[in-house]
């Protein structure tokens, strides 16, 4: 099984377990497509005629309430939660499996808009 961690600032105790990771052989992580490149998965989707990515064709139930509430333009994790209805948890599930595929781009500030 793969094992990714996000490093930390040097010194910190929250920083103590992915450091630790990381030495002991971890998957450095700095964005997703570092999880993407060791798990040898193509990076996403490409967009359609219509501007959405066709991935977005495939998804459904939450997955597409969350896609559908995403625009072109970056919107903050709590307007998506408000647009689509579900839970902050439930919606950073999502989003986190989106970015994965590709399909949404993860932006400072917990914002993200579509690919």
């Amino acid at each position: 099984r793969e094992v990714f961690a996000v490093p930390g600032a040097v010194g910190s105790r929250n920083s103590y377990g992915p450091n630790r990771l990381l030495k002991e052989g971890a998957a450095l992580v700095t964005e997703a497509a570092d999880i993407l490149d060791v798990l040898g998965t193509a990076g996403g989707s490409s967009p359609g005629p219509d501007g959405e990515a066709e991935a977005g064709g495939n998804f459904t139930g939450n997955t597409l309430e969350v896609y559908r509430a995403l625009d072109q333009e970056a919107l903050h994790v709590d307007e998506i939660i408000r647009r689509s209805g579900l839970t902050p948890m439930e919606v950073s599930d999502i989003l986190l499996h989106l970015e994965l595929e590709g399909a949404v781009e993860g932006l400072p500030g917990s914002r993200y808009m579509r690919r």
